[in-house]
C-alpha cells in the first residue's frame, strides 16, 4: 500500500484502483487499515445503493489519502449516497460540481483527511432534520434498498455495526415483506379498507415493509393482515418486525395510520446510522 508514508504520492495507476473499487473482494483490500469495513462498505455502494456519482471522489481518496483514513473516509460517501437517494440530488449538477472540486483538491493534496472532506462537501449534505422528514415518507419499489435500509436500522437497534447483522444478511434466511400487498387484492375483502389509489401510494411506503423469515414470506403474499401477523411472528426476533406486531391490535387491521406511525419510527434512526460529520 502507497500510503504508509507522510509523504502522499498519489499514485497514477488508476486502473487497477478502479478495478479494486468495484470488487469489494479484491485483494487490495487485504492487510489494508479498515479493510473489512471498506470492503463491505464498497459492496453497499456497488450491489445495493447501485451509485455511480461518488466515483471520481471516491478514485481521489484511494488514491491520496493515508491509509488511515481510508475508512472514515469511506464510511462517511456511503453515508452521503444513502441520504442523497432519499433525499434527492445524486444527479444534480449542483452535486456534481462539489463532487469534483473536492477530488481536485484531495489530488492537490488540499484536503489529506476525511473531516476535511466532509467539511468541502457540506453543502450538498442533506441535513439531518431533511433526512429524516424525506424517510418518513420514502417509498420504492427497489427491494436491494429496502432490505439495506431495514438491515441497517436493525443493526443499530442491535447495536451492531450496521449492515452486517448475520442473521439477516441471506435473503435465503430473512426476506422483505410487504404487509399491505404489493399486488392490489381485488379478489379480497381483507384489504377493503384501502382503495386502489390508496394501495398504489402506501404499498411501497418503507413502513409497510418488514424483514420477515424466508420460509413464512413465500406464504404470506395477499392473505388477511391477521394471518400475515402471525406469520410475522415468526420472525419477532427480527427488531424491526418485532415493532409491527407491538404497535397493532390483534382485533384490528393494518392501516394507513399504521404504516405512517411505523415509518416515522423508522425513520428516527437514520440519521444516527448514516452520519455526515467528519470523523
Amino acid at each position: 500500500w502507497p500510503h504508509q508514508s507522510k509523504e502522499l504520492d498519489c499514485p497514477s495507476n488508476r486502473q487497477h484502483l478502479n478495478t479494486a473499487l468495484l470488487m469489494s473482494s479484491h485483494p487490495k483490500w487485504k492487510g489494508v487499515q479498515g479493510g473489512d469495513v471498506i470492503s463491505k462498505r464498497l459492496e453497499v455502494l456497488n450491489e445495493e445503493l447501485q451509485v455511480k456519482f461518488h466515483r471520481a471522489l471516491l478514485l481521489a481518496v484511494v488514491s491520496c489519502f493515508e491509509e488511515k483514513e481510508l475508512a472514515p473516509a469511506i464510511l462517511w460517501i456511503t453515508s452521503l449516497a444513502v441520504r442523497l437517494l432519499v433525499v434527492g440530488g445524486s444527479r444534480s449538477g449542483k452535486t456534481e460540481e462539489s463532487i469534483g472540486k473536492a477530488a481536485q483538491k484531495i489530488a492537490k493534496k488540499e484536503i489529506t483527511t476525511a473531516t476535511q472532506m466532509a467539511d468541502a462537501l457540506s453543502d450538498i449534505a442533506p441535513s439531518d432534520t431533511a433526512f429524516q422528514e424525506a424517510f418518513e415518507e420514502k417509498t420504492t419499489d427497489k427491494s436491494r434498498l429496502a432490505r439495506y435500509w431495514l438491515r441497517s436500522i436493525e443493526a443499530h437497534l442491535r447495536r451492531e455495526d450496521y449492515p452486517e447483522t448475520v442473521i439477516i444478511d441471506d435473503t435465503n434466511i430473512v426476506n422483505l415483506e410487504h404487509i399491505l400487498p404489493k399486488k392490489f387484492p381485488k379478489d379480497s375483502s381483507a384489504w377493503s379498507h384501502f382503495s386502489e389509489d390508496e394501495h398504489r401510494a402506501y404499498a411501497y411506503r418503507i413502513g409497510n415493509m418488514a424483514l420477515m423469515r424466508a420460509t413464512d414470506n413465500s406464504i404470506a403474499d395477499r392473505v388477511p393482515f391477521q394471518e400475515k401477523r402471525a406469520l410475522l411472528r415468526n420472525s419477532a426476533n427480527v427488531l424491526t418486525t418485532q415493532d409491527v406486531i407491538e404497535h397493532t391490535d390483534a382485533t384490528t387491521e393494518w392501516t394507513k395510520e399504521d404504516i405512517h406511525a411505523r415509518q416515522a419510527r423508522l425513520a428516527s434512526h437514520v440519521a444516527a446510522i448514516w452520519p455526515t460529520t467528519g470523523r
